[in-house]
C-alpha cells in the first residue's frame, strides 16, 4: 500500500480534532442545537414590550427628540454616504417594485 506522508499527516490531524471535541451537544453542520424545555411562544401570553418599540414610543411623544432625529436624518442624508445609502435603498426599492410589477428579468 502507497500512502503518502501527507494523508497520514491529516488524518492524524483529524483524529485529534475529533478526540479534542467530544459530541457533548447535537450538532448540525457544527452548529448546537439546543431544544428549549418549553414553548417559548406561549410562555404566560402577555407581550411584556408592547405593541411598538420604546424609540418609536419616544418619537411620537417627545417632539423635541423627533425634531433632533429629523435634523440628523436630513444631515445624513447630504453627506456623501448618506448619499450612497438613499441610492441603494431607492434602487432596492425600485428593483421591488419591478418585481412586483413582472417588468424585468435577467439579463
Amino acid at each position: 500500500m502507497n500512502i503518502s506522508p501527507e494523508t497520514i499527516r491529516n488524518g492524524n490531524r483529524l483524529r485529534r480534532e475529533l478526540a479534542s471535541n467530544p459530541a457533548t451537544f447535537g450538532t448540525d453542520s457544527g452548529v448546537a442545537q439546543i431544544q428549549p424545555n418549553e414553548n417559548l411562544d406561549q410562555r404566560n401570553g402577555i407581550r411584556m414590550a408592547g405593541q411598538m418599540g420604546a424609540r418609536a414610543l419616544e418619537l411620537m411623544q417627545n417632539p423635541q427628540e423627533a425634531q433632533r432625529v429629523d435634523e440628523w436624518m436630513n444631515q445624513f442624508g447630504q453627506s456623501v454616504p448618506g448619499r450612497e445609502f438613499n441610492a441603494a435603498k431607492l434602487q432596492q426599492a425600485q428593483q421591488m417594485a419591478d418585481q412586483n410589477a413582472g417588468v424585468g428579468g435577467l439579463r
